[in-house]
C-alpha cells in the first residue's frame, strides 16, 4: 500500500495523496481527512485497497466515509470503486498467473 501511494504521488506531485486505514495501524482516515480539510482541500476521492468484497469494503469504509461527509460537510468525498474490481488489476492478475503457468516445465505424470 505503501509503493501504491509513493507511485501515485510520484506520477501526480500536486495531487495531496494519503494512505490511510480503518484500524490497526495509523494513521486512521479521520485523522488523515482532518489533515487534508486543514490544508484547505475541499473534494476527497476515498480509494479502497481492498482485492476482495469484506466487511470493510461492503460496510466499514462506507460507513466511515458517510460519517466524515456528516463532520465535514463543506468537502465532497468521493468513495472509488475498490482496487480488486478494477478492470486493469483483474487484467494483470490473469497475465501473471498464465505467464507462471506456462514458464513452468512440463512434468510427465508419475507411473
Amino acid at each position: 500500500m505503501e509503493a501504491i501511494a509513493a507511485r501515485a504521488r510520484s506520477l501526480e506531485p500536486l495531487a495531496a495523496v494519503r494512505l490511510a486505514y480503518l484500524e490497526l495501524c495509523p494513521p486512521a482516515i479521520d485523522d488523515v481527512v482532518a489533515e487534508l480539510v486543514a490544508e484547505g482541500v475541499l473534494r476527497i476521492a476515498v480509494m479502497p485497497l481492498f482485492l476482495g468484497m469484506g466487511r470493510h469494503a461492503r460496510e466499514d469504509l462506507p460507513n466511515a466515509v458517510a460519517a466524515l461527509g456528516l463532520r465535514h460537510p463543506a468537502v465532497a468525498f468521493d468513495l472509488l470503486p475498490m482496487l480488486g474490481e478494477d478492470p486493469a488489476l483483474v487484467e494483470l492478475a490473469a497475465r501473471r498467473a498464465v505467464d507462471a503457468a506456462m514458464s513452468m516445465t512440463p512434468t510427465t505424470p508419475a507411473r
